[in-house]
């Protein structure tokens, strides 16, 4: 969502009940008695804790007369980095995706989750960076997590764990095979992989060419693929069987943001899968 979206939709709460008026960019909000003075400050109270305090020099009435007016002071008030501003933003856009996640992707995850342990597979899980932290989290809680007393248990295998094979790997093929070349005796297909990466991998192979190219072999081995992602999904999105998308851009706060919400979406996976295994459990009793 843009800005100017957001600034509409901010508009659209303020506006008083019963207005027809269709907001558009250059619509003239208080030099045209639409929003009054009550609302101005309202508008300004929203814009502080949706964005950055507004410096005394931004508080010119033209500056919030019309849509793109507001949207052009919020991109200067947010320009400059300031501790107060980016921790906001930071914990607004992360409160406005988690309320934005669609459950049907997750759902789906663990449902593919919970078909690999019922056909007795593996699911395996990577990623790069601050993600491999998450696959290696995820790996120990898909094995702990999902214990149902009386039923067999998750297989669970973190591709980045290994440091040893890790360094070989890159040492003597290179970092792209790095995933694959462990995958290789794993994939099969009653097998999953779990992908995390903040940009999904570049789709031209320039940047976490490992993800995507472990993905693919996933693909030809008939094995199951999730991807967990931010930006636009990358590479891994494109692969995917369930695509589960944290879609926000805008630096310094995209990245910390995704790799949060990640952490909250392997735990969901984790909950689902389990509680797929407790209905199956159930049903037998």
């Amino acid at each position: 969502m843009s800005t100017l979206d957001e600034v509409l939709a901010l508009l659209r709460t303020l506006a008083p009940s019963g207005t027809e008026v269709e907001l558009t960019a250059d619509t003239t909000l208080f030099s045209s008695g639409l929003l009054d003075s009550l609302a101005l400050e309202e508008l300004h109270v929203a814009i502080e804790e949706r964005w950055a305090p507004i410096p005394p020099t931004e508080l010119a009435r033209a500056n919030f007369d019309t849509p793109a007016a507001i949207a052009a002071t919020v991109a200067r008030i947010t320009r400059e980095e300031t501790p107060v501003s980016v921790v906001r933003q930071l914990l607004s856009d992360s409160g406005r995706l988690t309320a934005d996640l669609v459950p049907d992707g997750i759902e789906r995850g663990a449902q593919l989750l919970f078909d690999t342990w019922h056909a007795g597979g593996t699911t395996l899980s990577c990623g790069n960076g601050g993600s491999a932290s998450t696959a290696s989290h995820f790996a120990a809680d898909l094995a702990k997590l999902t214990i149902v007393p009386g039923q067999r248990r998750m297989r669970t295998l973190c591709l980045n764990d290994n440091a040893s094979a890790v360094s070989a790997w890159t040492n003597d093929e290179g970092f792209p095979v790095v995933y694959q070349e462990q995958a290789e005796p794993w994939l099969e297909p009653t097998a999953a992989l779990v992908a995390f990466s903040v940009h999904g991998g570049s789709r031209g192979g320039e940047v976490s060419a490992n993800l995507p190219a472990v993905a693919r072999l996933a693909k030809e081995r008939g094995a199951a693929v999730i991807a967990v992602t931010g930006f636009d999904g990358g590479a891994l999105g494109d692969l995917a069987d369930v695509h589960i998308n944290i879609p926000h851009a805008t630096e310094p706060v995209a990245t910390p943001l995704i790799e949060s919400l990640h952490v909250l979406v392997h735990h969901a996976l984790c909950v689902g899968a389990r509680a797929l295994i407790l209905e199956k459990a159930g049903a037998a009793a």
